[in-house]
């Protein structure tokens, strides 16, 4: 009998087993996956020296049956998580200068080369320049773009593929003048293309289908005035808006996401000035069902959403500006009654979710303006804990922040968008226990 091992790249390792016969040919194998754990070959070694004594059909029957027990203890072993006080988040990199005002940031690969490259919005109430800066792949980024040849007062500076031709393009929402689209040439060359919208107070722009058409729309956000969803064509080009809420709403940030399951994305409000927080339900492209989540008085800047507690259910989490941050965990009814505050009073800005530690639950990223940015650590239990970890500086006023991995070992790295200070990179590093 022969055993043979095989490695391959993109499945499991395996074993097989060759039956020998009396002619010294060889018949067809068995081959099973196995665990790639050391002490599973140790288990075949010590198998091996018991059988050598018996011989014919009755060794090979025997020894198979001892392998796929020792296969069903080891092929699958329990996956080893990744303590929170093993991940840390270390400062690597500056990417712009100090004097910029940058009101936030998208990650994306615009170039077309597998790496994630950032994508920055600056100026916010004054001219500045909108860059973006080209991953290595080792999450340096040695070539930075003008994104645009003029100054503007950027607040928004989201991602998607407008014109449907397979690359990812950005809408630039600014402050006071022309909102409007730069087309990607897939090899991250921007040309500026439509228009949309009259020069107004924009403070955010989300992209999705909100209609279901298979075209990227726009929702714009504007401070104070009326928001307005433009309809996109799949060419680049939009419609005229159709107003959104109610015209008096202080709506700042909006996260899309299908809150029901009905594969439409739900549009989730956060509104400053003490204004109520809203959700409004997609029905076939209509928002004119809406709820409410939090106090109704609450100072939100951000929101984000996902399943933090692990019941398959979507959940809100709102940056709130002088009082605590909070989870509001959905329901199967669609509601969002129970809710868990974390963190201190901070002016909280932004908010974002993702595994940072790889331990298969939702961690909570968030960028505060006069304190340290904090990592909150999701301990993974039924109702969840959090673990919290600042990092940078407290006087760097983030006002926006992104997640993704930048240098392909598969632990998401942190870039902050400050105003008046340099923006931060931010590396997920192992820490040795003691």
């Amino acid at each position: 009998m022969i055993i043979r091992t095989f490695s391959n790249l993109w499945s499991k390792n395996s074993i097989a087993f060759f039956k020998g016969t009396r002619r010294g040919s060889i018949s067809r194998h068995n081959r099973r996956p196995i665990a790639e754990a050391t002490d599973c070959f140790f288990k075949f070694c010590i198998l091996g020296i018991f059988i050598p004594t018996i011989s014919g059909d009755v060794m090979f029957r025997l020894c198979l049956v001892a392998v796929c027990v020792i296969l069903m203890a080891c092929q699958n072993p329990p996956e080893q998580k990744v303590e929170p006080s093993q991940r840390t988040f270390r400062a690597r990199r500056s990417l712009g200068a100090g004097s910029e005002l940058t009101a936030s940031l998208s990650l994306g690969d615009v170039n077309g080369d597998g790496t994630l490259d950032v994508v920055v919005a600056n100026g916010r109430h004054w001219p500045g320049q909108n860059r973006i800066y080209f991953n290595d792949g080792r999450a340096a980024f040695t070539l930075a773009r003008r994104l645009g040849d003029e100054e503007a007062g950027t607040y928004a500076v989201p991602l998607a593929d407008i014109d449907g031709d397979g690359d990812l393009d950005v809408a630039v929402g600014n402050d006071r003048t022309r909102n409007l689209v730069f087309l990607n040439d897939g090899a991250g060359r921007f040309k500026a293309g439509a228009v949309f919208g009259t020069p107004s107070s924009t403070r955010s722009l989300t992209l999705a289908d909100l209609d279901a058409d298979g075209h990227t729309d726009i929702l714009v956000v504007n401070r104070g005035r009326q928001n307005f969803i433009f309809h996109g064509d799949g060419s680049g080009v939009f419609g005229e808006g159709t107003p959104f809420g109610t015209g008096d709403d202080s709506t700042i940030n909006v996260a899309a996401a299908d809150l029901e399951g009905d594969g439409d994305p739900d549009l989730v409000l956060a509104n400053r000035n003490r204004g109520a927080n809203t959700v409004h339900w997609n029905d076939a492209g209509s928002f004119e069902r809406v709820s409410r989540y939090g106090t109704g008085s609450d100072e939100t800047r951000g929101v984000a959403v996902g399943d933090v507690d692990g019941d398959d259910h979507p959940d809100i989490v709102s940056a709130n500006i002088g009082e605590a941050n909070a989870v509001y965990f959905g329901d199967e009814a669609g509601g969002f009654e129970h809710s868990l505050p974390f963190g201190s009073d901070d002016r909280s800005y932004a908010v974002r979710l993702a595994d940072v530690d790889l331990d298969g639950d939702l961690d909570i990223i968030v960028a505060n303006v006069g304190a340290q940015n904090a990592v909150y650590f999701n301990r993974g239990s039924e109702t969840p804990e959090f673990d919290e970890f600042r990092f940078g500086c407290a006087d760097c006023s983030t006002y926006g922040l992104a997640v993704g991995d930048l240098n392909g070992d598969r632990f998401p790295e942190i870039v902050t968008a400050n105003s008046g200070a340099p923006n931060g990179l931010f590396a997920n590093v192992a820490v040795r226990r003691e």
